[in-house]
């Protein structure tokens, strides 16, 4: 190494994603995932974020945690809350993100604060019954969206799979990915990991279900359309590129 490139004994390299994180939370219109700044945060948080939080769980204890689930736990958790005014406040906001964000993960694997996913089961059984769209057409509009943005998958294989989450997830939501991705029937006309994808988009991500939940938006309102949604429209943009399909998008 150049003796004029090498750190000083003693003295620390600024982290360039502090400045980052900072300015793009410091922004007056709020944090815009679209602008160039907010692309190359969330592609960040992406690879040296999510991605080695997932492969260290996964290595030192045997954790399969979705590194998509961690991403959107991310932009959740910059969006609003308590999280967001620590992390605007913290001396070196990547590593207090990426401190919560790898507790959260082993929370939530096990257990340890409760399934967040349940909190969607509770927020559906207490909503009034005549305002909610019927179920069978909530899994026929979910159907078509997954179909939309992933249309390489079987039609039939899909429509197996969101009835099966429909079914299961109010029971045993903290769960029903893995009981999904497991079950030999879906398994003949899907991979496990287009099942687990499916998961994430009907029912949300773990760290806060139903604003990011395709079940909750349609059983609220079946006129309703996701793409109309930025959260939801990043999410079925990551759903398609992970699926390696090609994205049908509204308007285009």
């Amino acid at each position: 190494m150049d003796a004029r490139t090498r750190p000083c004994p003693g003295k620390t390299t600024p982290d360039p994603r502090n400045d980052l994180l900072r300015a793009a939370l410091q922004a007056r219109t709020g944090l815009d995932w679209s602008s160039t700044r907010g692309i190359d945060l969330y592609h960040r948080i992406e690879r040296e974020m999510a991605g080695p939080i997932s492969r260290e769980l996964q290595r030192s204890y045997g954790l399969a945690v979705d590194s998509w689930d961690l991403v959107h736990t991310a932009v959740e958790s910059l969006a609003a809350g308590s999280i967001l005014r620590y992390v605007q406040g913290a001396e070196k906001p990547w590593a207090y993100l990426y401190a919560v964000l790898r507790q959260s993960a082993l929370d939530q694997a096990w257990g340890l604060n409760g399934p967040c996913l349940d909190s969607l089961a509770d927020d559906l059984a207490t909503a009034p019954e005549s305002h909610l769209t019927p179920m069978p057409t909530v899994v026929d509009l979910t159907v078509d969206t997954v179909l939309r943005h992933a249309p390489r998958l079987d039609s039939r294989g899909v429509l197996d799979t969101v009835w099966f989450y429909a079914d299961v997830a109010p029971d045993r939501a903290s769960r029903s990915r893995t009981l999904a991705a497991s079950d030999e029937a879906l398994l003949r006309r899907l991979e496990a990991d287009e099942i687990r994808a499916i998961g994430n988009i009907a029912l949300g991500g773990r760290a806060t279900a139903t604003p990011t939940s395709l079940f909750a938006g349609y059983l609220v309102d079946e006129t309703w359309i996701p793409e109309d949604s930025d959260i939801h429209q990043s999410a079925l943009r990551k759903f398609a590129r992970r699926l390696d399909s090609t994205p049908l998008l509204i308007g285009a």
